[in-house]
């Protein structure tokens, strides 16, 4: 639902007492209802079944978090073949109930954080060089210069980003 439907919503609560019960399946961990009431929750029941209670910032909402298993309506048999079929992004949100972000998720096995496989302390030599644009100046703005080794293997040298949502909007002139 959009977000000012929601938010619609919330102020026809105004018998006091009156209490919203609303369910979602995971999205991005950007999304507008994780980060403005999800994530501000004064007790959040994770799906491991452990009690976080934050004290900052906090609204009021319980929030509860289940994974498809928890689910006892549905057959064993249902689960398993649900939880063998998603893979990756899907099984993440659908079958372990996570909020997880669909970038990176075509290359799952991408580990740039830890410094593993995919970095690199020093590039070779690299030939061929170009530079790779997502152009916007409203939306995120993306360049990655990448070249090519002698192996042949294709790096990414330098990478840059602009978010005209987060940051004055650039122009065209």
């Amino acid at each position: 639902m959009p977000e000012s439907f929601w938010k619609m919503l919330l102020t026809r609560l105004s018998v006091e007492g009156a209490r919203l019960f609303a369910t979602t399946n995971p999205d991005a961990p950007m999304h507008w209802l994780k980060c403005d009431y999800l994530d501000r929750a004064a007790v959040w029941i994770r799906g491991d079944g452990e009690m976080v209670e934050l004290e900052d910032n906090v609204i009021d909402l319980a929030r509860f978090s289940f994974r498809l298993e928890d689910n006892e309506t549905l057959t064993a048999v249902f689960v398993d073949a649900l939880s063998r079929e998603m893979t990756g992004l899907w099984h993440r949100r659908m079958v372990l109930g996570e909020w997880v972000a669909a970038e990176g998720a075509v290359y799952g096995m991408l580990d740039i954080e830890s410094g593993g496989a995919h970095v690199v302390r020093e590039l070779p030599e690299l030939r061929n060089l170009r530079l790779a644009i997502d152009y916007g100046t409203n939306n995120p703005f993306a360049a990655q210069l990448m070249g090519v080794s002698a192996e042949p293997r294709l790096y990414v040298a330098r990478e840059w980003r602009y978010d005209g949502r987060k940051k004055p909007t650039l122009t065209d002139q």
